[in-house]
Parts: structure tokens; sequence; C-alpha cells
């Protein structure tokens, strides 16, 4: 059948190779439907056909087959992102035969996760590792702080979740965004996932946390300038720290941070003119940039000569398609001290374009506002 389906395309390059050469009036239109009907028949040989032969005939399952494959914290399965298997729909299952299936076992971390920890990085994932990460994708919940942010939306009488963009979780109850990301909210209503990692899968390793917002606390001086751009998401019910869900913490005064190896990410697009998030949260490593060298980036922009950086913000980026984009707002800004502990000192705020050399984005100074944040948490 394949040698007919192949022999039957060459036939048809032939024919519309030898009416090329003829001056027949309906040269074109024999030529444009040959065209068409080449195209159609190499993309059923090549794709569809290949598709079939790559299928899975068993059972699609996330990351192993049986017990033999279990997943602790010394040994841990390697996916390559580029390389992976298409027998099975999603990048991070693995095509089992009925005989190999034993129930996946997820054992206890190395370590324990205490409540009220913070600022710990899984920075090779947790229960797997992935490779071929070349678009910026991190390691399955490394950034474990991270939250979505979505909005209920009715479309034809159906209700959907809408990502607005993300937030970071600083007490089990609350969770860290920009204020400009509340107006995105349809109706009002706000919900966030914790856990979350990629966007292409509903079998996550460990199980995703939804919360409702029931409260949102903006700041008061908040304004159409965007200044003051901070707000709390309060939840209808706390979320349990695990291996995946952690807290991050927030500035302190007396410590000291790398400012070169600062990080930020989340689900927004990965260039500007791209228009599309990105399935998989994604981790970006930007330098701090001090705020007069900030504002003379901006200048050179769009803003004009006359613009000045609000001091509610900070600045990071500006190496060229190194950057956080539309949908990332809210997102922390981690820097790690010289224990690795990392701490959240901004917020995703804004930017001019996505990426561009010299011009890094401005976030919210999340230090200016600690205490207004600890004395809204402690009045809860």
């Amino acid at each position: 059948m394949d040698k007919l389906q192949t022999t039957f395309a060459l036939y048809l390059h032939a024919v519309s190779g030898y009416l090329a050469t003829e001056e027949h009036i309906w040269y074109k239109i024999v030529r444009n439907m040959f065209g068409i009907i080449r195209v159609l028949l190499l993309w059923y040989i090549f794709y569809v056909k290949r598709v079939e032969l790559a299928s899975c005939d068993g059972e699609c399952l996330p990351i192993a087959c049986d017990k033999n494959n279990v997943i602790n914290g010394n040994e841990s399965p390697e996916f390559n992102l580029r390389l992976q298997s298409t027998e099975c729909d999603h990048i991070l299952e693995v095509c089992c035969q009925p005989s190999k299936i034993t129930p996946l076992t997820l054992l206890a971390p190395m370590r324990t996760v205490g409540s009220k920890e913070c600022g710990i990085r899984n920075v090779d994932g947790v229960g797997f590792h992935i490779t071929g990460n070349t678009d910026g994708e991190s390691q399955y919940a490394e950034l474990p702080w991270t939250l979505m942010v979505l909005t209920k939306l009715i479309v034809l009488d159906e209700s959907k979740h809408i990502h607005v963009g993300s937030a970071s979780l600083i007490s089990p109850g609350v969770a860290l965004t920009a204020a400009h990301i509340i107006s995105k909210a349809y109706n009002g209503e706000i919900f966030v996932r914790a856990g979350e990692w990629d966007l292409n899968g509903d079998n996550e390793l460990l199980p995703v946390e939804h919360r409702k917002v029931s409260r949102t606390i903006i700041h008061e001086k908040y304004n159409s300038q965007h200044h003051n751009n901070i707000a709390l998401l309060i939840f209808d019910k706390p979320i349990e720290s695990d291996q995946h869900i952690r807290l991050i913490c927030l500035p302190s005064v007396s410590a000291e941070y790398d400012h070169q190896a600062c990080l930020t990410g989340g689900w927004g697009e990965s260039k500007f003119e791209d228009k599309q998030m990105v399935n998989i949260m994604k981790k970006i490593q930007v330098p701090l940039i001090d705020n007069d060298q900030c504002e003379i980036a901006f200048r050179t922009t769009r803003l004009g000569q006359n613009f000045n950086l609000d001091k509610s913000y900070i600045c990071a980026g500006g190496e060229e398609n190194v950057d956080v984009c539309t949908g990332d707002g809210g997102a922390p800004l981690i820097c790690p001290d010289s224990n690795g502990i990392y701490y959240q000192i901004g917020i995703v705020a804004w930017g001019i374009g996505c990426g561009q050399r010299g011009i890094p984005g401005a976030y919210t100074n999340v230090g200016m506002f600690k205490e207004w944040i600890d004395e809204k948490v402690k009045m809860l």
C-alpha cells in the first residue's frame, strides 16, 4: 500500500512537471489542481501514515510503566523536550504494554517540606528532569511559588477559565501580584492555580490546587499611571505546601542578594509578536539594573526624554530576546541570597516590547512595600 501511494505521488509530480512545459489553455487550472492533490497526498503519506505507525498500541502513562521506574530523590527519569517519542499525545507520557503496567509510585522526598519554609527552589525539578529546554522551559516545580491567575469567562453559555497573569504564594492563604492584573478579571471573579507547569496536559505528576479568590486588596495609592502597582489575593481556603507548591520569602533588610542571578517566569508570550502563550512555564534569568540607568534606557524609547521612573519600580533585564512578555504580569522576580534561598524583590509590571536589546523591564519594588504587605496580612 505504501509503495503504491509513493508511486502515485511521484506520478502526480511527473504529470504536473509535464504540464508545465505545455502551453495549454487549461495549464494554470490543471497545474493548480494537481498541485493541491499532490500536497494533500504527500501530507497523508508522510504525516497521517507516520502518526498511525507511531501510535501507542498499549496505554500511555505518565513518566514510567512499572515499579522498577519509581521516582525518588536519587533516581529521576530524564525527558528531552526536543527528541521525545510521538507515540503518546503528551511529552511526559510513555507507551506501556498491558503486561508491564504497575501503578507508579512517587516516593517521599529526601527532606520534608515545612509549612513555613520559603524560597526553596527545585533546581533539578521534582520526579523527573527535562533536557532540550532551549526555549527557556523551567523544570517541573522548579519555581514552586508561582501561581497562575485566571478569570471566568462565559462563552456561548459555557464557562471557561482564562489566564490573565501570575502571582506568588507568600502565605498559605495569600498571593502577591500586580494591581493591574485584577482589572482584567471578568465580573470580578478571580481564581489561582498552584502546582501548574504544563498547560498542554491534565496529568501533572502531582495534583494541581485550585482556589477561588474571595477578596482582593489593592494598594491605596495605585493610580492610572500604574504607580504602586501591587495587590494581594486572599483565597477562599489555604493551600498546603508540598514538594511542588512552596512559599516564596519576602525581602529582608539585612539580606544580600546576587543581583546577577535573579529569575522570573510565567506562561506569557515568548516574543512580543507571537501573541501566543507558552505551554510549559518558562524560567528567565535577568540581572538587576540601576534605576538611573533604567530611566536613561526608557528615555530612548517612545516614552521620550521627559520620562521619569517612579520610585515604586525597580528594573531588570535588557538582554536581547531574554525577557518576560505579555501575559507574565504579576509574576515574581526572585533573587538568591548567599545560602541559595530565594527572595521576591519584584513583581512583573510593564515594559516596552519584549526582549529589546538595552531596554530592561519594570518591576514593582516589593522591598518598598514590605511593611504594607505585613500590615495587610496581619489584619486578615
